[in-house]
């Protein structure tokens, strides 16, 4: 999806760049909250402005781009990649790092292993699964 097919009122409250989008909502969460904290309020609102175009913006971008014909169809290589990595650190616990190892001490491995999936890029996660399922070439 290209930045000029999100609606433009959207851009124009939220941004016009993703910078811009995430800029706009931590200066409403820090604006909106800041005399709230100071009065003694603990729950971290939005404002209702910016509530709303928040919530269009994610209707759009869960039917455009998360809900989409490209993701849909690598959801199906996606869940491929998991699967191998999960099955892959459930055989090879000592593999995961430190914390996750921890994790899987006091909360099972199953926790453990989908905890470091889930902390996972996109990048990491298929560049781990090329170093681990994929031969390297052989240089002649």
């Amino acid at each position: 999806m290209k930045e000029e097919e999100i609606p433009r009122e959207l851009a124009e409250i939220l941004g016009h760049s993703h910078s811009q989008r995430i800029a706009t909502l931590v200066k409403d969460l820090i604006y909106t909250n800041l005399p709230r904290l100071e009065e003694g309020q603990r729950e971290i609102l939005m404002s209702p402005h910016l509530l709303s175009a928040f919530q269009k913006m994610r209707e759009f971008m869960f039917e455009r781009v998360y809900q989409g014909e490209y993701c849909m169809a690598e959801k199906e290589k996606a869940m491929y990649v998991l699967e191998f990595l999960f099955r892959h650190f459930m055989k090879h616990q000592e593999k995961l790092p430190a914390m996750y190892r921890e994790i899987g001490s006091r909360e099972g491995a199953e926790r453990a292993v989908v905890d470091y999936l889930s902390s996972l890029t996109d990048q990491y996660c298929l560049a781990l699964f090329q170093a681990l399922a994929l031969p390297n070439p052989i240089i002649v």
